[in-house]
Protein backbone atom coordinates (compact mmCIF):
# COMPACT_ATOMS: atom_id res chain seq x y z
CA UNK A 1 0.00 0.00 0.00
CA UNK A 2 2.77 2.41 0.98
CA UNK A 3 4.76 1.51 -2.13
CA UNK A 4 1.76 2.17 -4.37
CA UNK A 5 1.19 5.54 -2.68
CA UNK A 6 4.83 6.51 -3.19
CA UNK A 7 4.61 5.54 -6.85
CA UNK A 8 1.55 7.75 -7.30
CA UNK A 9 3.24 10.69 -5.56
CA UNK A 10 6.43 10.20 -7.58
CA UNK A 11 4.50 9.97 -10.81
CA UNK A 12 2.79 13.29 -10.12
CA UNK A 13 6.11 14.89 -9.20
CA UNK A 14 7.65 14.43 -12.67
CA UNK A 15 7.69 17.73 -14.52
CA UNK A 16 5.54 17.57 -17.68
CA UNK A 17 7.96 19.98 -19.39
CA UNK A 18 10.50 17.18 -19.58
CA UNK A 19 8.37 15.38 -22.14
CA UNK A 20 8.63 17.36 -25.37
CA UNK A 21 6.84 16.96 -28.65
CA UNK A 22 8.92 15.61 -31.54
CA UNK A 23 8.60 18.91 -33.44
CA UNK A 24 9.75 21.07 -30.49
CA UNK A 25 12.74 23.33 -31.17
CA UNK A 26 15.43 22.24 -28.71
CA UNK A 27 17.89 24.98 -29.62
CA UNK A 28 17.06 27.07 -26.55
CA UNK A 29 17.20 24.05 -24.25
CA UNK A 30 20.69 23.05 -25.40
CA UNK A 31 22.12 26.28 -24.00
CA UNK A 32 21.26 25.00 -20.49
CA UNK A 33 23.13 21.71 -20.95
CA UNK A 34 26.83 21.71 -19.96
CA UNK A 35 29.17 21.75 -22.93
CA UNK A 36 31.01 18.72 -21.57
CA UNK A 37 27.77 16.72 -21.79
CA UNK A 38 26.92 18.03 -25.26
CA UNK A 39 30.30 16.93 -26.55
CA UNK A 40 29.72 13.44 -25.18
CA UNK A 41 26.21 13.28 -26.63
CA UNK A 42 27.43 14.41 -30.04
CA UNK A 43 29.96 11.56 -29.96
CA UNK A 44 27.11 9.19 -29.02
CA UNK A 45 28.76 8.21 -25.75
CA UNK A 46 26.40 6.07 -23.56
CA UNK A 47 25.16 7.78 -20.42
CA UNK A 48 26.88 5.17 -18.25
CA UNK A 49 30.23 6.45 -19.54
CA UNK A 50 29.54 10.09 -18.68
CA UNK A 51 30.62 9.54 -15.07
CA UNK A 52 34.31 9.50 -14.16
CA UNK A 53 36.92 10.50 -11.61
CA UNK A 54 39.24 13.10 -13.11
CA UNK A 55 41.59 15.88 -11.96
CA UNK A 56 39.86 19.25 -12.15
CA UNK A 57 40.26 22.76 -10.77
CA UNK A 58 37.33 24.20 -8.83
CA UNK A 59 36.51 27.91 -8.59
CA UNK A 60 33.87 29.24 -6.19
CA UNK A 61 32.63 32.83 -6.25
CA UNK A 62 30.48 34.15 -3.41
CA UNK A 63 28.75 37.54 -3.58
CA UNK A 64 27.62 38.61 -0.14
CA UNK A 65 25.02 41.33 -0.63
CA UNK A 66 21.37 42.05 0.09
CA UNK A 67 19.05 40.11 -2.22
CA UNK A 68 15.81 41.74 -0.99
CA UNK A 69 16.00 44.55 -3.54
CA UNK A 70 14.71 42.58 -6.54
CA UNK A 71 15.53 45.21 -9.17
CA UNK A 72 19.10 45.71 -7.99
CA UNK A 73 19.57 41.98 -7.45
CA UNK A 74 18.49 41.08 -10.98
CA UNK A 75 20.77 43.73 -12.45
CA UNK A 76 23.79 42.53 -10.46
CA UNK A 77 23.13 38.87 -11.21
CA UNK A 78 22.81 39.51 -14.93
CA UNK A 79 26.00 41.59 -15.05
CA UNK A 80 28.02 39.07 -13.02
CA UNK A 81 26.79 36.11 -15.09
CA UNK A 82 27.89 37.76 -18.33
CA UNK A 83 31.17 38.75 -16.72
CA UNK A 84 31.86 35.18 -15.55
CA UNK A 85 31.33 33.75 -19.02
CA UNK A 86 33.52 36.41 -20.61
CA UNK A 87 36.42 35.71 -18.25
CA UNK A 88 36.43 31.92 -17.87
CA UNK A 89 35.45 30.82 -21.39
CA UNK A 90 38.84 31.73 -22.95
CA UNK A 91 40.43 29.61 -20.21
CA UNK A 92 38.10 26.67 -21.01
CA UNK A 93 36.19 27.00 -17.74
CA UNK A 94 32.45 26.37 -17.35
CA UNK A 95 29.83 27.59 -14.89
CA UNK A 96 28.31 24.47 -13.36
CA UNK A 97 25.90 25.87 -10.76
CA UNK A 98 24.44 29.08 -9.44
CA UNK A 99 23.10 29.13 -5.86
CA UNK A 100 20.78 31.83 -4.54
CA UNK A 101 19.96 32.28 -0.87
CA UNK A 102 19.35 35.03 1.70
CA UNK A 103 23.09 35.72 2.16
CA UNK A 104 23.85 36.34 -1.48
CA UNK A 105 24.77 34.39 -4.58
CA UNK A 106 27.36 31.67 -5.26
CA UNK A 107 28.82 30.47 -8.57
CA UNK A 108 30.54 27.09 -9.03
CA UNK A 109 32.95 26.95 -11.99
CA UNK A 110 35.01 23.99 -13.19
CA UNK A 111 38.23 23.87 -15.23
CA UNK A 112 39.47 20.69 -16.86
CA UNK A 113 36.21 18.99 -17.84
CA UNK A 114 36.35 16.28 -20.55
CA UNK A 115 37.55 17.64 -23.88
CA UNK A 116 38.90 20.96 -22.60
CA UNK A 117 41.91 20.06 -20.45
CA UNK A 118 44.61 22.74 -20.77
CA UNK A 119 48.23 22.93 -19.70
CA UNK A 120 48.90 25.30 -16.80
CA UNK A 121 45.31 24.80 -15.66
CA UNK A 122 46.00 26.14 -12.17
CA UNK A 123 47.38 29.39 -13.57
CA UNK A 124 44.35 29.81 -15.83
CA UNK A 125 42.03 29.31 -12.84
CA UNK A 126 43.99 31.68 -10.59
CA UNK A 127 44.10 34.41 -13.22
CA UNK A 128 40.36 33.99 -13.84
CA UNK A 129 39.69 34.15 -10.10
CA UNK A 130 41.73 37.34 -9.75
CA UNK A 131 39.95 39.04 -12.66
CA UNK A 132 36.53 37.93 -11.41
CA UNK A 133 37.28 39.17 -7.90
CA UNK A 134 38.40 42.61 -9.05
CA UNK A 135 35.45 43.07 -11.40
CA UNK A 136 32.81 41.81 -8.96
CA UNK A 137 34.25 43.90 -6.12
CA UNK A 138 33.65 47.00 -8.23
CA UNK A 139 30.11 45.92 -9.13
CA UNK A 140 28.99 45.39 -5.51
CA UNK A 141 31.43 47.77 -3.83
CA UNK A 142 28.67 49.72 -2.08
CA UNK A 143 26.41 46.82 -1.15
CA UNK A 144 28.61 43.85 -0.26
CA UNK A 145 31.83 41.87 -0.70
CA UNK A 146 33.14 39.24 -3.10
CA UNK A 147 35.10 36.11 -2.18
CA UNK A 148 36.78 33.65 -4.55
CA UNK A 149 38.44 30.30 -3.78
CA UNK A 150 40.34 27.87 -6.02
CA UNK A 151 41.23 24.22 -5.33
CA UNK A 152 42.73 21.44 -7.46
CA UNK A 153 42.41 17.68 -7.22
CA UNK A 154 40.40 14.58 -8.06
CA UNK A 155 36.63 14.87 -8.20
CA UNK A 156 33.64 12.91 -9.45
CA UNK A 157 32.36 14.40 -12.70
CA UNK A 158 29.13 12.96 -14.02
CA UNK A 159 25.38 12.52 -13.78
CA UNK A 160 23.47 12.32 -10.53
CA UNK A 161 19.77 12.11 -9.73
CA UNK A 162 16.77 10.30 -11.19
CA UNK A 163 17.03 9.31 -14.89
CA UNK A 164 14.28 11.84 -15.66
CA UNK A 165 16.00 14.59 -13.67
CA UNK A 166 19.67 14.13 -14.49
CA UNK A 167 22.18 16.75 -13.41
CA UNK A 168 25.82 16.94 -14.49
CA UNK A 169 27.94 18.07 -11.55
CA UNK A 170 31.23 17.70 -9.69
CA UNK A 171 31.49 16.14 -6.23
CA UNK A 172 34.50 15.58 -4.00
CA UNK A 173 36.59 16.72 -1.09
CA UNK A 174 38.23 19.48 -3.14
CA UNK A 175 34.81 20.86 -4.03
CA UNK A 176 33.85 20.94 -0.35
CA UNK A 177 37.18 22.55 0.55
CA UNK A 178 36.70 25.34 -1.98
CA UNK A 179 33.24 26.06 -0.59
CA UNK A 180 34.57 26.21 2.99
CA UNK A 181 37.49 28.43 2.03
CA UNK A 182 35.17 30.80 0.22
CA UNK A 183 33.07 31.33 3.37
CA UNK A 184 35.95 31.27 5.90
CA UNK A 185 38.13 33.83 4.11
CA UNK A 186 35.72 36.54 3.02
CA UNK A 187 36.84 39.32 0.71
CA UNK A 188 39.92 37.48 -0.62
CA UNK A 189 41.12 35.31 -3.50
CA UNK A 190 42.28 32.08 -1.84
CA UNK A 191 43.70 28.76 -3.00
CA UNK A 192 44.86 25.50 -1.44
CA UNK A 193 48.42 24.23 -1.29
CA UNK A 194 47.90 21.89 -4.27
CA UNK A 195 46.90 24.76 -6.56
CA UNK A 196 49.77 26.89 -5.27
CA UNK A 197 52.32 24.15 -5.96
CA UNK A 198 50.95 23.07 -9.35
CA UNK A 199 50.90 26.64 -10.66
CA UNK A 200 54.70 26.86 -10.43
CA UNK A 201 54.49 30.59 -9.72
CA UNK A 202 57.01 32.32 -7.42
CA UNK A 203 56.12 32.55 -3.75
CA UNK A 204 55.68 36.34 -3.98
CA UNK A 205 52.33 35.78 -5.71
CA UNK A 206 50.97 34.01 -2.63
CA UNK A 207 50.52 34.92 1.01
CA UNK A 208 49.94 32.20 3.59
CA UNK A 209 46.84 32.92 5.66
CA UNK A 210 46.16 32.04 9.31
CA UNK A 211 44.69 28.58 9.80
CA UNK A 212 40.98 28.44 10.53
CA UNK A 213 38.78 25.55 11.54
CA UNK A 214 36.48 24.58 8.69
CA UNK A 215 33.47 22.29 8.88
CA UNK A 216 34.12 18.81 7.53
CA UNK A 217 37.90 18.96 8.00
CA UNK A 218 39.37 17.48 11.16
CA UNK A 219 42.77 19.09 10.77
CA UNK A 220 43.55 22.69 9.73
CA UNK A 221 44.17 23.21 6.02
CA UNK A 222 46.95 25.40 4.61
CA UNK A 223 45.34 28.25 2.66
CA UNK A 224 47.05 30.93 0.59
CA UNK A 225 45.88 34.31 -0.64
CA UNK A 226 46.59 34.84 -4.33
CA UNK A 227 47.75 38.42 -4.90
CA UNK A 228 47.88 38.17 -8.70
CA UNK A 229 50.42 38.35 -11.50
CA UNK A 230 51.19 42.05 -11.51
CA UNK A 231 54.15 44.25 -12.31
CA UNK A 232 54.33 45.39 -8.69
CA UNK A 233 54.57 41.86 -7.33
CA UNK A 234 57.27 40.87 -9.82
CA UNK A 235 59.30 44.05 -9.29
CA UNK A 236 58.89 43.75 -5.52
CA UNK A 237 60.16 40.18 -5.68
CA UNK A 238 63.29 41.31 -7.46
CA UNK A 239 64.02 44.09 -4.96
CA UNK A 240 63.46 41.75 -2.01
CA UNK A 241 66.24 39.39 -3.13
CA UNK A 242 69.17 41.75 -2.48
CA UNK A 243 72.43 40.29 -3.72
CA UNK A 244 75.91 41.11 -2.37
CA UNK A 245 77.79 43.78 -4.27
CA UNK A 246 80.53 41.36 -5.31
CA UNK A 247 78.08 38.65 -6.44
CA UNK A 248 77.71 37.73 -10.10
CA UNK A 249 75.61 35.30 -12.12
CA UNK A 250 77.49 32.42 -13.68
CA UNK A 251 76.66 31.58 -17.28
CA UNK A 252 74.52 34.69 -17.83
CA UNK A 253 77.11 36.99 -19.42
CA UNK A 254 75.31 37.01 -22.77
CA UNK A 255 71.98 38.04 -21.24
CA UNK A 256 73.57 40.66 -18.97
CA UNK A 257 75.59 42.20 -21.81
CA UNK A 258 72.47 42.42 -23.94
CA UNK A 259 70.60 44.19 -21.15
CA UNK A 260 73.47 46.62 -20.52
CA UNK A 261 73.73 47.45 -24.24
CA UNK A 262 70.01 48.19 -24.36
CA UNK A 263 70.33 50.45 -21.31
CA UNK A 264 73.12 52.40 -22.97
CA UNK A 265 71.17 52.73 -26.21
CA UNK A 266 68.18 53.99 -24.27
CA UNK A 267 70.15 56.53 -22.26
CA UNK A 268 72.20 57.87 -25.21
CA UNK A 269 69.86 57.65 -28.17
CA UNK A 270 66.39 57.14 -26.62
CA UNK A 271 65.97 53.79 -28.35
CA UNK A 272 63.26 51.43 -27.12
CA UNK A 273 63.77 47.70 -26.70
CA UNK A 274 61.71 44.70 -25.62
CA UNK A 275 63.76 41.80 -24.25
CA UNK A 276 62.41 38.26 -23.85
CA UNK A 277 64.34 35.61 -21.91
CA UNK A 278 63.03 32.05 -22.06
CA UNK A 279 63.90 29.19 -19.74
CA UNK A 280 62.47 26.11 -18.09
CA UNK A 281 61.12 26.16 -14.55
CA UNK A 282 64.01 26.53 -12.14
CA UNK A 283 66.41 27.85 -14.78
CA UNK A 284 67.01 31.06 -12.82
CA UNK A 285 64.74 33.65 -14.45
CA UNK A 286 63.92 35.20 -11.07
CA UNK A 287 67.58 35.53 -10.15
CA UNK A 288 68.29 37.05 -13.55
CA UNK A 289 65.46 39.55 -13.01
CA UNK A 290 66.93 40.41 -9.61
CA UNK A 291 70.38 41.05 -11.08
CA UNK A 292 69.06 43.09 -14.02
CA UNK A 293 66.92 45.24 -11.72
CA UNK A 294 70.00 46.18 -9.70
CA UNK A 295 71.90 47.03 -12.88
CA UNK A 296 69.01 49.19 -14.03
CA UNK A 297 68.86 51.04 -10.71
CA UNK A 298 72.60 51.64 -10.74
CA UNK A 299 72.36 53.07 -14.28
CA UNK A 300 69.41 55.27 -13.30
CA UNK A 301 67.23 53.79 -16.05
CA UNK A 302 63.57 52.91 -15.58
CA UNK A 303 62.17 49.84 -17.27
CA UNK A 304 58.96 47.87 -17.10
CA UNK A 305 58.40 44.15 -16.44
CA UNK A 306 55.65 43.14 -18.85
CA UNK A 307 55.38 39.56 -17.61
CA UNK A 308 57.31 36.79 -15.88
CA UNK A 309 55.47 33.50 -16.34
CA UNK A 310 55.03 30.48 -18.60
CA UNK A 311 58.82 30.19 -18.84
CA UNK A 312 59.34 33.70 -20.25
CA UNK A 313 60.68 36.94 -18.75
CA UNK A 314 59.59 39.98 -20.78
CA UNK A 315 61.12 43.44 -20.22
CA UNK A 316 60.55 46.85 -21.82
CA UNK A 317 63.38 49.41 -21.93
CA UNK A 318 62.74 52.20 -21.10
CA UNK A 319 59.55 52.02 -19.01
CA UNK A 320 56.55 52.15 -21.32
CA UNK A 321 52.81 51.82 -21.05
CA UNK A 322 49.88 51.56 -23.39
CA UNK A 323 49.85 48.84 -26.01
CA UNK A 324 52.97 47.01 -24.80
CA UNK A 325 51.21 45.40 -21.83
CA UNK A 326 48.47 43.75 -23.94
CA UNK A 327 51.18 42.79 -26.44
CA UNK A 328 53.11 41.00 -23.75
CA UNK A 329 50.01 39.20 -22.52
CA UNK A 330 49.09 38.01 -25.99
CA UNK A 331 52.63 36.78 -26.63
CA UNK A 332 52.49 34.66 -23.49
CA UNK A 333 48.89 33.45 -24.01
CA UNK A 334 47.71 35.15 -20.82
CA UNK A 335 44.75 36.80 -22.50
Amino acid sequence: MLLALLCIIWGNAVRPALFLNPDTDVGDILSYIPKAVLRKLEDRVPQDFLCELRPVTILFLHLNFDTKDIVSFRSVLSEVSSLMQEIICPHKGEVNKVFLFDKGCTFLCVFGLPGVKLAHESIHALQSAFQIFNSCSKIIAKTGTASVSVTSGMAFCGLIGHPLRHEYTVIGQKVNLAARMMMSYSGLVTCDSTTCASSGLPSCYFKELPERKMKGFKHPVTVYQYVGITTNSIFGMALAMKMPDNASLLGRKKEIDLFVNCLEASNRFGQRHILAFEGARGAGKSQLLNHLSQLGQSAGCRYRVLSCSFGTLLLSIPESHGTLQPLGQCALALD
